[in-house]
This record gives C-alpha cells, sequence and structure tokens, in this order.
C-alpha cells in the first residue's frame, strides 16, 4: 500500500490543534512513535510479549507491506523454505495420525453439518474444506445469514445484508487460522509453507503438548494445546483484545464408517462473556467438487433467504446532504427516521461497524428485540450483553435502510442527548462527504459522484476495512503508521494507546470513567497527554498537536495488532473526509484555508 494523496507541500501549518487539550492543566510531554526495532519481544518458542511500542516489527520494511501483503499465493512464493524443529516435526506427523489425515487426498473436498446457536439463535451450520487450505462456513437461522470463505487467496466475509467484505489483518489471519485448526490442515505437510510453528515449552505439561502457531510474517498468534496420550487437539486460543476467544475440542469421533478421520463432534466456541456450542451431526466426502463455494462472490452482495434482512437502497432524485450538528459533548450527530419517526440524535461513527440504538429509544418506536450480542468498548476491558433490535425503516436524506438490524446500548445513560450510533451500514453504500466545518453529511450514489462536480480532483488514498472501522495510513514525527479512523471518539485529535509510545509508563490506578469514544464510557486508569511535533494525513502536514495517551495498551484498547493510535473527530474539524467503503479508499480535503460554506 502507498499513499496516493500529496498535496503542496509549502501549504502553512496549522495552529495548535484541540484548544480542549491545550488548556489541560499539565505540561504536555514529548511524544514519540516508537522505533520499528524491538518493537515486539520475542520469548521462547516463539510466543510474542507486546512491549510499550507500536504494533509492528522488524519482519517488514513499512506499515505498507504490513497491511498490503495478504496474498498468501505470492507469500507461499517468499517463503518457500521452511523449517520445523524436531519436536515440533513429530508432534504434527503424530497429530496427522490421530487426525486420520495421512488418508486424505489432497484436492479431496469434505463437508459437516449440524447446529450451533449464533447470537443466541438456534442455527443450522454448513462447513465445506479442502486439505489445501480453501474452505466455506455458513450460520443461518431465521433472522439472520453470515459466511466466510478463503480461495487459496482471498479470506472473505458476507455480512446478514449479504455484503462481502475482503478481511484483512487481525481478521483475515483469526479467520485463517481458525478454520485451519479445526479442520486439522495446520498439522499438514502442504500448510507448513503458510504457517511458522512452535513448541510452546513454558505451556507444555506431562499431559498436554503446547504450540503457538502465526500465518508466515504476521502476528495474529494461536495457542493450542494437544493431549500428548491421544495426540488430538485439546483446545485453541488467541491473545488478548478483540481476538481474546477460543475454542474447546470434545467427543473426538469418526464420523464415517469408511475413513479413519477424526472430527470433534463437539466444539465449544469460549470468550470472557459467551460460549457456542457446534454439534456435527452429518460429515460426508462431498460429492459436489465444484470450488465455486471458496471464491471471493464475483458479486458485491449475496443473496439472503432470510425472510426480513437489511437492504439499503439510494434515491437519487432526493438532495444527499444532511445536517451534521454538534451536541454538547463534542460528537457530532445527525437526526434519522426509523419506521417514519423522528429517532433524535445519532452519533455518526465511523469507529462503530454497525447501527445502534439505545434500548429507551428502541421501546419508544416499537421495535422487535431478538437475540444476543456482546459489546466490548474502546478501552476493552468492559464487555457488555445486549439485545439486537430490527425496525421496519430506517432513513437518512437519500438513503433508506428496509428491515435495519441495531445492536441495543446504554450510551443514554453517559450522553443525555443521544440516541444511537449511525456506524458502518450508512456507509458502506453510499460515498460519503463529511464536513465537520460545514456541518453537513452528504451521502452519494457512487456510480454518479465521480462524473459530478464532486467527485473531480479527489486524491484519493488506500483504507482498509478492518472490525469493518476504516484505517490508513499517516505520519507521526515522520514515521508511517496505521491509525483507526473514529469519528465517534469526541474530545482529543488524537488518541494513542501507552503500548504505542515512548515515555509514558503503565500506571496501576483505579479505573475512572472518562467521556470519550464511540459514545460510551471508558473506563481509563489514567490519560496522559503527550505533544506530537509532526503529524501528516492526507498529504497535509499539522505541528504541535496534542494527544491523548490513555493508560491502556492498544491490546485493551480493542486495536488491531498493527494499528498505533486513533484519529478522532476533532482531528477532522479541517478537513471534508470522503469515505468510499466498497473501494476501499479515503480522500482528505484540506479547509484550513478556504471559506465556510453556507450552513443550512
Amino acid at each position: 500500500m502507498h499513499v496516493l494523496s500529496e498535496t503542496n507541500s509549502s501549504m502553512k501549518i496549522a495552529p495548535l490543534l484541540a484548544a480542549s487539550l491545550s488548556r489541560a492543566s499539565r505540561r504536555s510531554t514529548p511524544l514519540w512513535i516508537s522505533n520499528r526495532k524491538g518493537s515486539l519481544g520475542l520469548l521462547a518458542e516463539g510466543v510474542f510479549k507486546s512491549s510499550r511500542l507500536v504494533g509492528t516489527h522488524s519482519y517488514f520494511a513499512s506499515m505498507a507491506e504490513v497491511t498490503a501483503n495478504s496474498n498468501l499465493q505470492e507469500e507461499m512464493m517468499s517463503n518457500s523454505q521452511h523449517s520445523l524443529s524436531p519436536a515440533v516435526h513429530e508432534g504434527l506427523h503424530r497429530i496427522c495420525t490421530a487426525l486420520g489425515l495421512n488418508e486424505s487426498i489432497l484436492g479431496e473436498h469434505m463437508s459437516i453439518t449440524g447446529k450451533t446457536m449464533t447470537w443466541g439463535i438456534p442455527s443450522q451450520w454448513y462447513m465445506k474444506w479442502c486439505m489445501d487450505g480453501r474452505f466455506y462456513e455458513r450460520f443461518s437461522n431465521t433472522e439472520i445469514t453470515q459466511e466466510w470463505g478463503h480461495d487459496g487467496k482471498s479470506t472473505w466475509y458476507a455480512d446478514v445484508s449479504g455484503r462481502v467484505l475482503r478481511l484483512v489483518m487481525d481478521e483475515a489471519e483469526a479467520c485463517l487460522l481458525t478454520a485451519w485448526i479445526r479442520t486439522g490442515y495446520w498439522a499438514t505437510d502442504d500448510a507448513q509453507k503458510h504457517l511458522d510453528i512452535k513448541h510452546a515449552l513454558e505451556d507444555s505439561t506431562s499431559t498436554e503438548m503446547a504450540f503457538t502457531v502465526r500465518l508466515k510474517q504476521k502476528e495474529v498468534v494461536a495457542h493450542i494445546l494437544v493431549n500428548r496420550n491421544t495426540w488430538l487437539p485439546v483446545g485453541m486460543a488467541f491473545g488478548q483484545g478483540r481476538l481474546g476467544r477460543g475454542w474447546d475440542f470434545l467427543n473426538w469421533q469418526r464420523p464415517m464408517s469408511n475413513r479413519s478421520i477424526k472430527l470433534p463432534m463437539v466444539a465449544i466456541r469460549r470468550s470472557t462473556t459467551m460460549r457456542e456450542s457446534f454439534d456435527i451431526s452429518k460429515c460426508a466426502i462431498d460429492s459436489d467438487q465444484s470450488d465455486s463455494a471458496y471464491l471471493v462472490p464475483s458479486s458485491m452482495l449475496r443473496p439472503r433467504g432470510n425472510v426480513r434482512y437489511p437492504m439499503s437502497e439510494l434515491d437519487r432524485s432526493c438532495p444527499p446532504s444532511v445536517q451534521l450538528n454538534r451536541s454538547r459533548t463534542g460528537h457530532y450527530v445527525v437526526r434519522p427516521l426509523i419506521n417514519g419517526k423522528d429517532a433524535g440524535n445519532f452519533i455518526v461513527d465511523t469507529g462503530t461497524g454497525t447501527l445502534a440504538i439505545t434500548q429507551r429509544m428502541a421501546r419508544q418506536l416499537g421495535l422487535s428485540t431478538f437475540g444476543e450480542v456482546h459489546a466490548t468498548s474502546i478501552s476493552g476491558g468492559h464487555t457488555l450483553s445486549t439485545s439486537f433490535s430490527r425496525g421496519l425503516s430506517f432513513e437518512l436524506g437519500p438513503l433508506s435502510i428496509r428491515n435495519p438490524v441495531f445492536v441495543q446500548v446504554g450510551i443514554d445513560k453517559l450522553l443525555k442527548d443521544a440516541e444511537g450510533l449511525c456506524g458502518f451500514d450508512i456507509f458502506y453504500d453510499s460515498i460519503v462527504e463529511m464536513s465537520c466545518r460545514d456541518r453537513t453529511l452528504s451521502l452519494y450514489d457512487p456510480e454518479s459522484y465521480e462524473k459530478s462536480s464532486h467527485g473531480q480532483g479527489i486524491r484519493w488514498q488506500r483504507m482498509y476495512l478492518y472490525d469493518r472501522v476504516p484505517h490508513m495510513l499517516a505520519k507521526v514525527n515522520g514515521r508511517e503508521v496505521l491509525l483507526m479512523l473514529d469519528t465517534g471518539a469526541a474530545g482529543p485529535g488524537l488518541m494513542f494507546p501507552n503500548s504505542a509510545v515512548q515515555g509514558f509508563d503503565d500506571q496501576q490506578m483505579e479505573d475512572m470513567p472518562a467521556t470519550l469514544g464511540r459514545g460510551r464510557t471508558l473506563y481509563f486508569s489514567q490519560a496522559d497527554y503527550g505533544n506530537v511535533q509532526n503529524f501528516e494525513i492526507g498529504g497535509c502536514l499539522f505541528k504541535d498537536l496534542t494527544a491523548m495517551v490513555p493508560n491502556k495498551s492498544g491490546h485493551q484498547m480493542g486495536l488491531s495488532c498493527y494499528s498505533a493510535g486513533v484519529v478522532c473527530a476533532e482531528m477532522l474539524r479541517h478537513f471534508t473526509i470522503v469515505l468510499d467503503y466498497k473501494n476501499s479508499r479515503i480522500g482528505f480535503i484540506d479547509r484550513r484555508f478556504k471559506k465556510r460554506s453556507p450552513r443550512f
């Protein structure tokens, strides 16, 4: 990846941003983005330990390589040489034998069907895979259908609306590792060209052998425990942050009488707040030898068989712009219609991967409730169990969504003037211009936008969606880093976890609530402030910015392990930002030296 957006280097430098921060009683301390060398300390046998440094490491020449290098076939060519320690090699051989994988034929397709609970709803589950790493998985019930796949190159996901997304960074890595471990592919010789597998001595016991597994030159690490008597996997788990979850594998059996292949008839996906069981009811060598199920769908919209599922539409005859107001808490809000009624202020929040609504407003509008979901705050320390709500319609300017699905949130306990969040769903099907300066939010039809005057002259740069939240490259004190764009984070212009900067020691203090970020209560032990001497984004240079440094690591804040921090709403008051989710690009139009447009 490379930054396409470059502007006149002779432009004037903006004054100090985030006036509310510059008035802090404590003096800002210099902030440095850490040196890449030693950014991740490697423990014995390959277990990564996060230090107080940016989540990038010395394998890569730049952040562009980290985020762009997602083609597994290209990686296989560059990493054709692979070696295993004798202990790991012997262990994998025993595992393959125990799983009956020595009988597997490369290119043979296997499928399983079963039952599970998806979002608290009884669901049908189907998975198909091939022992070359390709797979397809689907969950479906009366309310929702979700799909995942990997075709040997790209990993993809189709959401409840049928929208197809190519997964990147942590999401792609975790999805692949989970599927490969569940199907046993990880232990085969063919998988070793993709994987870095170590023997985790410190986690092994006399009865269990521990392994760490990650994709070559990637960050996400899976920890696997294998029973030394049966040589069958007991379970797997990821590390901290949003990927802090795992699986338990139970009741290993041979589901086919004519094969020695063993599968866990019960697999339990667990986290700190939830437990889901996957029960296999049928297993077969798939007679359908077609590869089409694995392929990234040619259409960006998959069909959905559910009676009610979200469907978006843009009315080209409707004016594209709606008024963007600023609330007392510093959040930028709009007023959508839900079921034809004014639903109050909703925060425009790129940091949220869905639509969200308060329980109070959901009841007031008579929305139906179903399922169960666990939402995590940006602080990463508080996970709440909540439900979904479904409406008949959602309208914002020219955008209308039929059968919209909302996550119920309790932001009204903190923000009295906000009834919900407008996240991913309002951005994906349109090109969105957000002008905090002019107080307008405009939603354009992607096909006609390029031909319009609005679409002329924009210098785009690449955007990455991790957890359905946009990320882009920026430079902090001359160092290229990946940052999350969170328009729902009010307060500072920039925010960095203490794991991303030098000079900010961890302080063990009682958690204190702070009114920042995504409209939720955040619990930070303490928030320090630092000075960023130079910050460059979209080709625009800023000097002497004050940044907030919460006493939380990137993992604790739920950031991608590739992300160094967050660009917040206050930083965006100098730009019109243009978001094109479908084409994975973002544009920044510098407004610092231009007159304001007439307001509504």
